[in-house]
């Protein structure tokens, strides 16, 4: 007997057989080089270097950052981005998380982030900005 191949269902995206949708191709540099942004996206966030989600602890930020942890401490210490400076600021931690774990299909959680980051570093008094999407790639 031939194995009959089963019909593709069209309409809602196919999922990994962990439940997360399928992510980009090509990491997003701005998520792979080491600046405030990228590491409060992947710390905080959980955004992949892929623009997808996955909860990721100290040790797994500091190796995809090139850091030991002591370094990402420091790194977080320096721009305020410790979970204490996050409550100091009343940033509303726990929100910004459940908005990335939950965006739909064809948002970009960096676009969702970089809102986030703004309103943070706004709140803080940093002046950092944010550059804008336009200067940033999005593949």
């Amino acid at each position: 007997m031939g194995t009959r191949e089963r019909p593709r269902r069209r309409g809602r995206p196919r999922f990994a057989g962990n439940g997360r949708r399928p992510e980009r191709r090509g990491p997003v540099p701005e998520l792979t080089d080491l600046t405030p942004f990228s590491v409060f996206c992947a710390f905080h966030l959980g955004i992949t270097e892929t623009d997808g989600y996955a909860r990721q602890d100290e040790t797994a930020v500091a190796r995809r950052f090139g850091l030991s942890t002591g370094d990402l401490r420091d790194y977080l210490l320096q721009h305020q981005l410790r979970a204490e400076d996050l409550a100091a600021a009343d940033f509303n931690l726990a929100s910004a998380r459940l908005d990335i774990q939950v965006a739909p299909e064809g948002i970009s959680r960096t676009e969702l982030a970089r809102t986030f980051f703004t309103e943070l570093q706004e709140t803080l008094g940093n002046g950092e900005v944010v550059p804008e999407a336009a200067e940033f790639p999005t593949h």
